[in-house]
């Protein structure tokens, strides 16, 4: 099942298409991103709680992390970055280019590459150097010109041929313990995890770095932080004291001591700073039955 919406921001150079595709018999978030900058333009990305892929297509294309490995994105490659463990990544974005980015479960992404998790945190590789990928898809996805949809034929083959089989996953206690952190906006101890999923908390910390790449603690942050901000994002009169309240922090101290840290932007100015790019990463959500 493909559902396909529209968002165009008269705002900003950048016309986004949001929408989900069945590979596998789950459904991937899917934005599709075209853009012509003519100055380099500054994005700030909090820290989110999937691995993000992307593939971005255009001769004059330049991408790159202005902190954490500082790296370039280059045109015509699949990257995929891992979970960040520090503040937000700033990136800059300029001239012409239009590709896809998505984002995956961490666990998915642990079975997907066969690769320890916690090698790919704070940093973004190309697939072609992590997964070994037999005939040409690869190949073909990187060179396609005719990206103009969400629908594209390349990248479903490519995905169907690559992404593991639900079996994979479902029969891993980490990948169901992840989603209950989810379902729970970050709200869990390290204790009820362990308790709840039948494992010691010394096993629990040791896998959610394997497969998740940090620990569960640090995991859970990221989606007390991502809650906040949807809660500010979505309640403009709510004030601080409340929005602290719903997301679990003690005090708004604490909510702004999280938003310094982890964020570097304090709450109060947030809702002015994240635009609609960043905004399709934080609200949309990835579904996995």
């Amino acid at each position: 099942m493909n559902k396909n919406t529209k968002n165009t921001t008269p705002a900003l150079p950048f016309d986004i298409s949001i929408g989900t595709k069945g590979i596998k018999d789950y459904n991937l978030h899917y934005t599709l991103i075209e853009f012509n900058l003519k100055e380099a333009f500054l994005n700030i990305f909090p820290r989110i709680g999937f691995l993000v892929c992307n593939l971005f297509i255009g001769d004059t294309l330049n991408c790159r992390f202005l902190n954490y490995t500082k790296d370039a994105f280059y045109s015509n490659r699949l990257y995929i970055t891992g979970l960040l463990s520090k503040g937000s990544l700033f990136f800059s974005m300029n001239n012409k280019g239009k590709g896809y980015a998505f984002k995956l479960h961490p666990v998915i992404g642990y079975h997907l590459l066969k690769t320890p998790m916690d090698e790919l945190s704070d940093k973004q590789v190309m697939v072609s150097n992590v997964l070994d990928v037999s005939g040409h898809l690869l190949k073909r996805l990187e060179r396609n010109e005719d990206i103009g949809s969400i629908n594209n034929q390349c990248l479903t083959r490519f995905l169907w041929k690559v992404l593991p089989d639900k079996a994979s996953f479902l029969n891993d206690p980490i990948y169901h313990a992840v989603n209950y952190v989810i379902e729970n906006k970050g709200k869990v101890s390290i204790k009820q995890l362990a308790e709840k999923f039948c494992i010691s908390q010394r096993t629990l910390q040791r896998q959610f770095l394997v497969k998740v790449g940090l620990t569960p603690k640090a995991y859970s942050s990221i989606w007390k932080v991502q809650n906040a901000i949807g809660l500010i994002g979505s309640n403009p009169k709510m004030s601080l004291a409340e929005v602290a309240f719903r997301a679990g922090y003690y005090d708004v101290a604490h909510l702004a001591h999280d938003f310094k840290s982890r964020i570097e932007l304090p709450p109060s100015i947030l809702r002015n700073k994240l635009n609609p790019l960043t905004r399709t990463y934080l609200e949309n959500k990835v579904i996995f039955e």
